[in-house]
């Protein structure tokens, strides 16, 4: 089950959860258990599942910023690659796969991000200049 909220200025926050309780976030990983991987995941109610789901995503909105936790990586690299001038984003703390995504950024495009905390609403402001990378097999309008 995935929620999706939008806040009072338009941004939209995601959150999920799922049956077998194996959600992204749990701190589980993928695989363990047994020896072919598997695990014995008791099924969870349809109340339970929607419950977790509820709570994780009144995390994220606690956590602020415009960039729900799961997809924090995705927005820095449309930052990267966008338009050759300022790109901002607000996000609420930065998750691990944010820090290795602006290490990869930093590495392979030469991207790097002017991090600004602000600590009365506990969010990040991330500031950079863009690629201005396009698609060159997009075929021209004449």
């Amino acid at each position: 089950m995935e929620l999706v909220a939008e806040t009072t200025t338009g941004c939209l926050l995601s959150a999920g959860a799922s049956e077998d309780g194996a959600d992204k976030g749990d701190g589980e990983g993928v695989g363990g258990g047994g020896i072919d991987g598997s695990r014995e995941r008791a099924r969870s109610t349809p109340e339970e599942v929607g419950r977790r789901a509820a709570g994780r995503l009144a995390e994220e909105a606690r956590r602020g910023g415009c960039v729900d936790s799961g997809h924090q990586p995705l927005a820095l690299i449309l930052a990267a690659l966008g338009p050759a001038e300022a790109q901002r984003i607000r996000m609420g703390p930065l998750t691990p796969g944010a820090v290795r995504t602006l290490r990869l950024l930093r590495d392979a495009l030469g991207v790097r991000f002017a991090l600004q905390a602000e600590e009365e609403t506990g969010t990040v402001l991330l500031t950079c200049v863009g690629t201005g990378t396009t698609n060159v097999a997009r075929k021209a309008r004449l």
